[in-house]
């Protein structure tokens, strides 16, 4: 799905009224169990799994109604299920329920129609659900079942339409379900319609045939199973366009239904579909759904959404201009993830909304160049969310389930995964990701085990706190110069000041010398310290942007004393280099493995200066006595600071 920002808030501060509902009472029945409370409560499995689902509804736009019969297939898993438990709003009246072609009471409150399993039930059952009513806008986008008229004002209205936006959890608004992204069905849908207007859903158009005056009724149906929240129906006016594009499967249908006054945009504006589903197969694997076609259908709405093989368009959205292109590539991209790989939870969303995201900055990229890539990801990351994400729910826990950090954070753990593995290993994990997954169904799990596969190692913990936390990495650095026999040559200190780590690959840009050189400092514990073996110009930390992390720059330290050199030594001909960066008076203590002072020098008050000043030590005490061979510590106290190091002293 793409939504746009204003419908993002929109639809987490929007006011619902409650609704009263009225239980519908039913005789009794030899059930295996009878209906208990807790068999209302929201789950995924349920006992049974849904094969099928037949919708013949008819939808009447005056009346802004909708009316029929949904018949599942479902397979009873479990043997102690004593209940069949579907979701539907009590807004809309269930009239009968048939069980194998017999009538079957039911349960109709609190958005639940539960079913009770009579006792001669088989595994497999088929179940009707006759029902109608007006449905109600609902979920968090206020959405489900939409009748609208598509014209920009009520005082120049075009035409009726109907649509339907069921992401996350709407589609039981308007339909009888398991409304549950676990459990995938094959769908096939009728719709009964006024004449004057078309219907576009999922899969393939089977039939079209009169059915009374000025009504008719239209058919289509999939060969491939999806959750209900991607069922998808536009009913209008519609213009269509077809026209085959080459794949690696073989030459794929495309087709677009737009509304006629968006006819002449909607040619140049769809044109480059075939482009982008060819670079999407590029990098993601095959066209996931081979024998049918794939269809962007027009509605009236700010948004898109991915419904399976048939993506609804806001109309609004379709221009010459093709400022929205990068919404085709987005809902194009989920297709593969989030359709043909379906979350198994909602908390997994970041699995769709994410890699979509992440497919139109890969589109940037492929078309316009690694500095709009680039630009790309700064305007969905820093620019977009200066906090960084830390005041939003952790990526694999949102709330609301389409809040905005799906997208933006799930696209930018993408980006930070490529670079900590290199393009070659990266582009092979999306498309191993993508194609050889054990089910239709994935969870985090399964990325995580991609990631590991392509890295050669576990990356469970690199990809924790990005998920599991809504933490950003407060990283500070710190350049220092040491003094050996090869000359000057400066030392990095890279540390993680947040609470909980990260595993981070952070690249620091470097100039010595008027060369400009990028290196990687592998940040796996609190602080990585990276001899640079040269004098330092200049340092700019994560010049590439791979990261989400705050970076600081800390003050070089009042006083610090580079090793002892040589160490070890023979002769006690030892050279100590500090360094003063305040007035201060400077003494300098030596001390032994069992902690007792051997000696104290005072070397008097001195002034600040960002050059080393050399102090040597010729193997003896401060009384001028010589010290045996061992281990021997330097401390150097000066402006409130001490700084201790170790000599080795062989005789």
């Amino acid at each position: 799905m793409h939504i746009s920002l204003p419908i993002l808030l929109l639809a987490a501060t929007i006011a619902r009224a409650d609704t009263t509902v009225k239980p519908v009472d039913y005789p009794p029945v030899a059930c295996k169990h009878a209906v208990a409370a807790s068999i209302l409560v929201e789950d995924g499995d349920r006992g049974y799994d849904v094969v099928s689902y037949e919708l013949d509804l008819r939808v009447d736009p005056d009346d802004e109604s909708i009316s029929g019969t949904v018949t599942l297939i479902c397979r009873l898993v479990s043997a102690e299920l004593d209940s069949l438990r579907l979701d539907l709003v009590s807004d809309l009246t269930v009239d009968r329920v048939m069980w194998d072609n017999l009538p079957q009471p039911f349960l109709h409150q609190d958005d639940k129609l539960v079913i009770p399993v009579p006792a001669t039930a088989r595994d497999d059952a088929k179940v009707a659900i006759t029902y109608g009513g007006h449905p109600p806008r609902h979920g968090e986008l206020f959405m489900g079942l939409v009748f609208r008229n598509r014209g920009p004002s009520p005082t120049d209205q075009l035409g009726q339409v109907v649509f339907n936006i069921s992401q996350p959890s709407s589609s039981h608004a308007w339909w009888p379900c398991k409304d549950h992204p676990a459990d995938k069905a094959l769908v096939r849908s009728s719709w009964t319609i006024p004449d004057t207007l078309q219907v576009v859903s999922n899969g393939l158009l089977l039939l079209d045939e009169p059915v009374e005056d000025s009504w008719h009724r239209v058919t289509w149906a999939s060969v491939y199973p999806m959750p209900p929240y991607l069922v998808g129906v536009s009913i209008g006016e519609f213009v269509e366009s077809a026209w085959p594009c080459a794949t690696e499967a073989g030459s794929l249908p495309l087709t677009t239904h737009v509304y006629p006054e968006n006819a002449a945009d909607a040619e140049v504006f769809f044109a480059p579909t075939c482009d982008m589903l060819t670079f999407l197969e590029s990098i993601a694997g095959p066209w996931p759904f081979p024998a049918e076609r794939y269809g962007q259908m027009a509605i009236k709405w700010g948004g898109a959404m991915e419904h399976q093989t048939s993506t609804s368009f806001g109309s609004s959205l379709i221009s010459a201009d093709g400022m929205f292109h990068n919404i085709i590539v987005h809902e194009l991209a989920h297709q593969w993830f989030g359709d043909a790989m379906t979350p198994s939870e909602w908390s997994d969303i970041w699995l769709s909304e994410g890699f979509a995201r992440y497919c139109e900055a890969l589109w940037v990229e492929s078309t316009e160049g690694h500095a709009a890539y680039l630009d790309f990801m700064d305007r969905i990351g820093p620019r977009r969310h200066p906090d960084l994400f830390a005041n939003d729910r952790p990526l694999a826990d949102p709330s609301p389930i389409l809040t905005l950090v799906v997208y933006d954070k799930g696209a930018w753990l993408l980006h930070m995964l490529r670079a900590e593995l290199g393009d070659m290993a990266f582009f092979g994990f999306l498309r191993d990701y993508a194609t050889a997954a054990d089910s239709d169904h994935v969870v985090s799990g399964d990325v995580i085990a991609a990631a590991g596969r392509a890295a050669g190692r576990d990356m469970t913990s690199w990809f924790r706190p990005w998920l599991e936390t809504s933490v950003v990495p407060r990283l500070a650095w710190s350049l220092h110069r040491e003094y050996g026999a090869d000359g000057p040559h400066d030392v990095l200190t890279l540390s993680q000041l947040q609470d909980g780590l990260f595993e981070l690959r952070v690249p620091m840009q470097v100039v010595a010398d008027g060369d400009t050189t990028l290196i990687h400092v592998d940040l796996r514990e609190a602080t990585a310290v990276v001899d640079l073996n040269r004098t330092i110009t200049a340092i700019l930390p994560d010049p590439l942007a791979p990261l989400l992390a705050t970076f600081g720059e800390v003050a070089a330290p009042v006083l610090s004393l580079a090793p002892p050199f040589p160490n070890p030594s023979a002769d006690g001909d030892v050279e100590l280099r500090y360094t003063l960066r305040q007035d201060s008076p400077v003494s300098i203590m030596l001390h032994d493995a069992r902690g007792r002072r051997l000696a104290l020098w005072d070397l008097g008050s001195q002034s600040a200066t960002a050059d080393p000043r050399i102090w040597r030590w010729n193997g003896l005490d401060d009384r001028q006595r010589s010290l045996p061979s061992g281990v021997y510590w330097f401390v150097i106290e000066g402006a409130g600071e001490r700084v201790v190091e170790r000599i080795t002293l062989t005789r």
